[in-house]
């Protein structure tokens, strides 16, 4: 599931990362606008995150902890690249299930991860089309 990278692949990514946590509340401020960007592809999806409103995403404490907590999650799997893809192969197929029995759809994982990428996009002006093939 996860591919090998290259050591190049993997510094440019590991770099564009360092670069978005020196960013003060990068993890509360990207978890809200990567699932912002998601929601207003798929607003149907709100409900499963416990968002009546996707609008008020940031408003609703409970579920900026879990902006949080996704954008940790990334930085956890980030780690995991070098030696332990197999590991984190391991741990994604997981979420995967758990997202599932929450509602979550295959298609849906294609949308989180562009807005995930354009999320980087807006803190690291930087990140490039290499980059991004990672």
């Amino acid at each position: 599931m996860v591919s090998n990278l290259s050591f190049d692949k993997y510094s440019a990514v590991m770099s564009s990362w360092e670069r978005i946590k020196r960013v003060k509340d990068y993890d509360k401020d990207l978890g809200i606008l990567v699932f912002s960007k998601f929601f207003s592809m798929h607003p149907e999806t709100a409900n499963i995150f416990g968002i009546s409103d996707p609008a008020e995403v940031s408003k609703n404490k409970t579920f900026v902890g879990s902006a949080k907590k996704f954008v940790n999650f990334c930085d956890s799997f980030l780690d995991m690249l070098g030696p332990d893809t197999d590991m984190l192969s391991d741990i994604l197929e997981e979420e995967g299930r758990k997202h599932a029995r929450m509602g979550i759809q295959l298609h849906h994982y294609g949308s989180m991860g562009n807005a995930l990428i354009e999320g980087i996009k807006t803190f690291d002006r930087k990140f490039n089309d290499d980059t991004e093939l990672c």
